[in-house]
């Protein structure tokens, strides 16, 4: 018999259209627990999905749905405090962590900001850039010394005057900050 977690609440999966045959309960700490052959419910493995847990549900039409578990965690245990966060994060970014007090409902701009703050997200590497961001930083440093020529620096690096002016001005690698 599987064990509970200490303060772990369990309630009926409810999804418009869903199957009849797909009888589930999700747990406030997202876990799934199937009866389609268990009477007494089964806690099942979850896998994943982009590095999310997500579950494939068969709808009345009898097509699949896949639904990610800090969604319906989210829907199930979390009231939305307006219509327009239709977006769950995790708050400490770790995805495994389905807890609903993890969770939050978030608008789309929300959702943006949290996830520039996630340092387990990679950023994409420049392939095709004639500089790298250290180079970048260097730049911006020898631009805050009026002493050296902006002809100078572009000739060390190996850019044009304009392409200079734009690092300057933030147009092109405004990410590239000066501490």
């Amino acid at each position: 018999m599987e064990r509970n977690y200490p303060g772990e609440i369990w309630k009926k999966l409810q999804i418009a259209d869903l199957h009849p045959s797909e009888r589930y309960e999700i747990s406030n700490y997202g876990r799934i627990k199937s009866f389609k052959t268990y009477p007494q419910g089964k806690i099942i493995k979850i896998p994943k999905i982009r590095g999310y847990r997500a579950i494939v549900l068969k709808m009345k039409n009898n097509k699949p749905v896949t639904k990610y578990i800090h969604k319906l965690v989210a829907e199930h245990f979390l009231p939305k405090e307006s219509e327009l966060q239709q977006y769950v994060i995790h708050i400490d970014f770790d995805k495994e962590n389905n807890h609903v007090s993890n969770l939050r409902w978030v608008t789309r701009l929300t959702m943006y900001a949290h996830q520039k703050i996630n340092p387990n997200y990679k950023r994409g590497k420049r392939y095709n850039a004639k500089l790298t961001e250290e180079q970048v930083l260097d730049i911006k440093r020898k631009l805050q010394d009026k002493s050296v020529k902006l002809s100078v620096i572009a000739r060390e690096f190996g850019i044009t005057h304009t392409q200079l002016n734009r690092i300057r001005q933030g147009r092109n690698w405004a990410h590239v900050k000066v501490s």
